[in-house]
């Protein structure tokens, strides 16, 4: 068992190396190309010195270290391991009974205690359960070893007061551990003419580069092919014979396998697939699979890894794009629900609607704000039918037995999210794959996609490290890398632990501590529903799913190697407390609060609310859903995030998919490298398209308006393709903003209202061009009337630095209507190049007197560009570093 733990651990120390190697390749997306590295290293050196200061329990946070490129591009020295693991000492209630749990050691019929241990939670369940009336509380102890489920284990409100704690080896596995008996099924060497498997390189002729090996100038393909049959480490090769590369040969010995094609040139990949049974071996078909703590690909086109590559990195391990994507099946439409009254006056999106059915049948339940026929900000979902691929691709000359195993991962046309399509057909003449069931895993829908990829295809299992999984015959193929494994684990369940309780009858005082969960199966195929008008899809589930419940504490556990969702806490949860956590390598998002209502109605409190996020370490998520987050709230409010790191994602860190209720405080946490694979977006988000009635407010009344959300003392960086680090989109109103550090963005408003940025300091927003407006402030699709936007903003107090002179974005300036269309500003503070600046909306442009003069930026202030020194000093005093 400790050596099942330490292949754990070592996945979590490993994992910063692991995508710094792949990161590196792109060091444009992380950096923007026009920030002097000098500015970009010192920030970032600021953000791994503040990580220490929220987590100073967790040592000197190398995988921050590695995820900033600390040393790969700013050359510091890359510090010695100094790991101080979650793990301090359980606490254990003094009036509590105790049981004992032991995975291997243990007997069911035991009395569970520390000498006479049960083996499964189950049976430690049942013991709690018939603890006397007198004693409240009771601890399931988990002792070293892997705790694998027969299935889910359920708790009620019957087991109210019960803690688990873990020792130091205690893992709760969604998986199956098997001691596979391997048998070679094949051994070769596969060449194909006119592909050239040497990528990303800026080679030289006759010469080698850190990814491919010269061999010489030879007379053949045959030659080179011999070459590297010969050669044990050689995993490919490749043989150029063009006017400039003459009779060249070149191996590869790092396994990867992307050709592209090229005339004269012959490529070839060594295949050693080996195969096990497991129809003996009790077990349901799977969809992921674990070896030495790591989660083995599924045999896919383009190769990749979803753990390492993606469109941020080179290779992407995707298709760059489809010929063509079929059109959408046909469906009638929506049976629409629209709520006039209440009515949200004065604002972009005065109703409550909904639409029932109609093209969004594939949902569970099949209602959505985007299958209404006009929803305000979008149109209707629908998503594409298949889509033809370009004949020369790679797969063109292959023969798939059984497409329908096949999965189609694809990004949407706006990067606004990614899909999951299951295969029904592939047409080899017209290059065409179709499908009927997907395209649920976000909630917009689009009429074509953009980059995507193939998995779960036996013909496509070619390179080391991946895995096909044959659910009929029950055969499990491998392609080794390196020694054949002796153990592998197999994923079983898509949550590990689901508590349930009611709004009426809820479920209190569960705590969990010092617990790794691990090895659950994906998800992005099960049930996904719309919770409300945000952009977000979410299946309602996860590892840990807790529901209907009251005081519930998560804190110092591990949650690694998750197919879906981490932590969901779904509707009644009162006051829960997640803390000093660690989530990584998750397949969806980490932590999810989502709520219900009834239609507007959300006064009967059915929703997540005071939840406590506390100083988590947050990293690698969305390795399959593409709209997902580290953190992500839905009918859920007066939430406070505080003290936490997140990074290393798909879209936002943190998103509030609408403004229900309010009362929200974000303050003191750090988010970079997110959007890294989407667009139009920024490490946080919020969107505010659909209202709701609750009594936030003021505790008492129903009302349509939130209580005030704060946004205070946050470190964020806009990189990758993210456009602001405060992303306040569609509707969005009722947040102050005040002393952030943000980098590479400024202040947002888009068809919202009453938002105040106050005290914070915008560091060169326009450094991502030509991404997002490079504007210290920025207000669209403003208006007067009865669709109203733009009124009750403010910018003022700010400090901004930008190498623009024209500070501002205001689309939409009439004089007489000025004040109701674009932000008061005052008192800020601007760096420019020679102090200069100029003020500008529709055909008007003023000086900064003729601008103070019709009553805005009264006592602003405009002096030259500063240093790297003083950019820093402002991030020390603002954070207290």
């Amino acid at each position: 068992m400790a050596v099942r733990m330490f292949q754990l651990i070592t996945s979590v120390l490993c994992i910063a190396i692991f995508a710094t190697s792949i990161l590196a390749l792109k060091k444009n997306k992380a950096v923007p190309s026009n920030i002097s590295p000098t500015v970009d290293c010192a920030i970032k050196e600021l953000a791994w010195n503040y990580s220490k200061k929220l987590l100073p329990g967790r040592g000197n946070l190398l995988s921050v270290f590695d995820a900033l490129q600390l040393e790969t591009n700013c050359n510091i020295t890359r510090p010695e391991l100094n790991v101080k693991t979650r793990r301090s000492t359980p606490f254990i209630h003094r009036s509590s009974h105790v049981v004992f749990v032991h995975p291997s050691k243990g007997f069911d019929e035991n009395d569970g205690r520390e000498i006479t241990p049960v083996a499964s939670l189950v049976a430690a369940r049942n013991l709690c359960r018939k603890r006397s009336e007198t004693t409240e509380r009771c601890t399931i102890f988990l002792l070293e070893g892997a705790h694998q489920l027969k299935e889910t284990l359920h708790f009620g409100p019957e087991d109210s007061g019960t803690s688990f704690v873990g020792d130091v080896h205690a893992i709760i596995s969604g998986g199956k551990i098997i001691k596979p008996e391997w048998k070679l099924y094949e051994k070769t060497t596969q060449s194909a003419s006119g592909q050239n498997a040497i990528f990303y390189d800026n080679l030289k002729p006759g010469e080698s580069s850190k990814y491919v090996k010269f061999m010489g100038k030879i007379n053949s393909s045959v030659t080179c092919l011999a070459g590297c049959n010969e050669d044990e480490k050689c995993t490919a090769y490749v043989f150029l014979n063009t006017d400039t590369f003459k009779s060249m040969c070149y191996f590869r010995y790092d396994g990867l396998w992307n050709p592209e094609p090229q005339n004269n040139c012959v490529s070839g990949k060594k295949i050693t697939i080996y195969m096990t049974d497991l129809k003996d071996s009790n077990i349901k078909p799977f969809n992921s699979l674990f070896i030495h703590g790591r989660r083995a690909v599924r045999a896919r086109f383009p190769n990749g890894n979803p753990e390492t590559t993606g469109i941020h990195t080179t290779p992407t391990g995707y298709v760059s794009s489809a010929i063509k994507w079929l059109p959408a099946k046909p469906s009638p439409p929506a049976v629409e629900i629209q709520i006039k009254n209440p009515y949200r006056a004065h604002n972009q999106f005065p109703i409550f609607q909904l639409g029932l059915d109609g093209s969004v049948y594939q949902f569970d339940p099949a209602e959505s704000y985007w299958a209404t026929k006009a929803p305000y900000g979008g149109v209707t979902y629908k998503v594409p039918s298949g889509l033809v691929y370009n004949k020369s691709l790679e797969i063109s000359g292959s023969t798939w037995k059984k497409p329908e195993t096949g999965i189609v991962h694809a990004y949407m046309r706006y990067h606004w999210g990614g899909w999951q399509f299951v295969v029904d057909g592939r047409n080899t003449t017209s290059n065409t794959l179709t499908w009927s069931k997907g395209g649920f895993q976000e909630a917009r829908g689009d009429i074509g996609g953009a980059e995507w990829y193939v998995e779960n295809i036996f013909e496509e299992l070619d390179v080391a490290g991946e895995w096909y999984f044959d659910d009929e015959t029950y055969q499990l193929y491998y392609f080794p890398n390196g020694t054949l494994p002796e153990e592998i684990t197999i994923s079983q369940h898509e949550s590990l632990i689901s508590i349930k309780g009611s709004l009426s009858n809820p479920v209190e005082n569960i705590s969990f501590s010092h617990i790794t969960f691990a090895e659950t199966s994906s998800t992005f195929l099960e049930s996904y529903e719309v919770p409300s008008g945000g952009d977000w899809s979410i299946h309602r589930n996860g590892a840990l799913f807790i529901e209907g419940a009251k005081n519930v504490v998560v804190d110092n556990c591990l949650f690694i190697n998750i197919g879906g969702n981490a932590l969901f806490l779904s509707n009644y949860i009162r006051n829960a407390v997640v803390s000093n956590n660690e989530f990584l390598w998750i397949g969806d998002t980490a932590i999810a609060a989502i709520g219900s209502s009834k239609l507007i109605d959300g006064t009967d409190g059915n929703q997540p609310r005071g939840t406590k996020i506390l100083n988590n370490l947050v990293h690698e998520v969305g390795l399959f859903g593409k709209q997902t987050a580290a953190y992500i709230q839905s009918l859920a409010c007066q939430t406070l995030l505080n003290g936490n790191v997140f990074f290393n994602g798909p879209r936002a860190g943190i998103n509030f998919n609408d403004g229900f209720g309010g009362g929200n405080n974000v303050t003191r946490n750090l988010l970079f490298n997110f959007v890294r694979e989407t667009k139009d977006h920024g490490p946080f988000n919020s969107w505010d398209r659909q209202l709701y009635l609750t009594k936030v407010r003021d505790g008492e009344t129903s009302s349509l308006v939130p209580k005030e959300n704060y946004m205070t003392y946050n470190f964020i960086i806009s990189n990758y393709h993210s456009y602001w680090p405060i992303d306040h989109d569609d509707g969005t109103g009722y947040f102050t903003d005040q002393y952030n550090y943000l980098v590479y963005g400024g202040f947002k408003n888009y068809l919202g209202h009453s938002k105040t940025s106050q005290y914070n300091v915008y560091i060169y927003p326009d450094a991502n061009q030509p991404y997002a407006p490079p504007f210290c402030a920025c207000s669209t699709g403003t208006r007067i009337g009865p669709l109203a936007s733009g009124w009750g903003d403010r910018y003022t107090d700010n400090t901004c630095i930008i190498r623009e002179i024209e500070v501002y974005q205001f689309l939409s300036c009439k004089l007489q209507n000025i004040t109701q269309l674009i932000p008061f500003t005052a008192r800020n503070k601007f760096y420019t190049p020679n102090a200069g600046i100029i003020f500008k909306c529709d055909n008007y442009t003023w000086t900064l007197k003729e601008y103070q003069e019709i009553g805005f930026d009264v006592g602003s202030t405009v002096s030259n560009l500063v240093g790297t020194k003083e950019i820093i000093q402002w991030g020390k005093d603002l954070l207290h570093l």
